[in-house]
């Protein structure tokens, strides 16, 4: 899932964190996104982000981007 324009930050088995190296779009509004986290976990909690963010569903995976 990393390229050259993503940096992967963290991985397991169920989940990637990643973060955007080239300024890529996000899929559900359009803006530059930070980070990428991307789960195939049925559940997921975070804590209180630092800023926006959006929500993206893909086959099976649930991708949340921040700005």
């Amino acid at each position: 899932m990393s390229s050259p324009r993503l940096k992967l930050l963290r991985e397991d088995r169920e989940t990637t964190h990643l973060a955007n190296r080239e300024g890529l779009r996000c899929p559900a509004c359009g803006e530059a996104f930070d980070r990428l986290f991307v789960s195939e976990r049925r559940t997921n909690s975070f804590g209180d982000p630092d800023g926006p963010f959006c929500l993206a569903r893909t086959d099976g995976k649930l991708v949340v981007l921040t700005h």
